[in-house]
């Protein structure tokens, strides 16, 4: 699989991160993971093979979702 990690969103405390990934480096990105920590493997991911990823982060308040800028992009090669 391939790990990533990150660091928290500056400023404004988030509930939690949404994960992207695609096999292309600039569309047809999908959802793939939530969570509350700076930290995902994914463990989906064909050995040898390339993904891209994006994160952003979220806030629920009153009931809205609001979102943090898209994380640059990354690729990790799966192992």
């Amino acid at each position: 699989g391939a790990t990533l990690t990150w660091k928290k969103s500056a400023g404004f405390k988030m509930d939690g991160y949404h994960v992207y990934v695609s096999a292309k480096k600039s569309s047809d990105f999908k959802k793939v993971f939530t969570t509350k920590k700076q930290a995902y493997t994914h463990t989906g991911a064909k050995r040898g093979s390339k993904q891209y990823y994006k994160i952003r982060g979220y806030r629920k308040i009153n009931g809205t979702t609001f979102y943090t800028k898209w994380s640059p992009v990354v690729s990790a090669t799966a192992r």
